[in-house]
């Protein structure tokens, strides 16, 4: 039962100086994936398909015989929920590296903690 102990102890050993390494490498490579998903989710191409989803839409909705009231009002709907979809996943994105880490590499036990 002492070695399961000390396996464990050992296993525990490891995981807590590799955490300080993961979390660096996380924190040295989030901002650069936000910022490249920022500059692919607002680039001109993408600019362009989402007005060419919008008017078909809109053209799907006033072929099938709608009134253009209603037309325009769940068109307006679509925008307004393909924005807050975009404007939700950017603030998750940006809220996953929102967390200050310092990381010790000396033996002092304080690995990572946030400041």
């Amino acid at each position: 039962m002492d070695e399961e102990k000390k396996g464990r102890k050992e296993d525990l050993e490891m995981m807590a100086e590799q955490i300080p390494k993961v979390l660096k490498a996380v924190s040295d490579t989030l901002p650069e994936m936000i910022t490249k998903i920022m500059k692919a989710v607002y680039s001109e191409e993408v600019g362009q398909e989402y007005g060419k989803s919008v008017a078909a839409f809109y053209r799907t909705l006033k072929e099938s015989g709608m009134p253009e009231a209603d037309v325009r009002s769940l068109t307006q709907d679509f925008i307004i929920n393909q924005q807050q979809f975009m404007g939700s996943a950017i603030r998750q994105a940006r809220g996953a590296n929102s967390h200050n880490f310092t990381i010790h590499s000396s033996g002092s036990g304080e690995h990572g903690r946030p400041e």
